[in-house]
């Protein structure tokens, strides 16, 4: 399955849930899912896991990463519920789980995932919209209008830089 796949998917969902604006609200769409989200001390190269057992899926998130990575967690785990089945463990079990692999961005799965995360929590279309809303104003740097964005959608600076690159409303890297 391609990212644009993925991303579609996540759009799907933000149309499914209504939401129509930032910041991208994780909980109501868990609560949709009928997914439990549990914050756990996890690991620290732990990021977060779908567990899934019968007709229950689980999302653990390390409750010692900051809170916008945290919302990320929970949007990639959306992404592998939503596009995976998971690895076996036992016979009632899956897990979804990062490794090293998963983290240098070969894993199909994870690049799935996260392609799925950045739509879900900063849209393509409300992200072009918000930031040509702020360019046009003229009155900031780039700099402060990516700040800015980060705070409405409740994202890291870095995610939202990285997001406006793929979309084509920075330079690419």
């Amino acid at each position: 399955m391609a990212p644009r796949v993925a991303e579609t998917s996540a759009t799907q969902l933000l149309h499914d849930v209504a939401i129509v604006a930032p910041p991208i609200d994780l909980q109501r769409i868990a609560q949709h899912l009928k997914l439990v989200v549990a914050y756990e001390p996890l690991v620290n190269d732990v990021s977060g896991m779908l567990l899934r057992r019968n007709e229950r899926a689980v999302v653990a998130v390390n409750a010692s990463h900051p809170a916008q990575r945290q919302r990320f967690t929970i949007a990639h785990e959306i992404g592998h519920f939503k596009l995976h089945t998971g690895i076996y463990i036992d016979k009632d079990t899956r897990i979804n789980a990062r490794t090293s692999r998963s983290s240098s961005g070969l894993d199909p799965d994870e690049v799935q995932a996260n392609a799925f995360a950045a739509e879900l929590l900063m849209p393509r279309g409300m992200v072009v919209h918000e930031f040509t809303r702020r360019v046009r104003t003229g009155s900031r740097s780039v700099d402060a209008i990516v700040a800015d964005l980060a705070r409405s959608f409740d994202v890291s600076t870095q995610a939202m830089e990285i997001r406006l690159k793929v979309v084509g409303a920075l330079a690419p890297f």
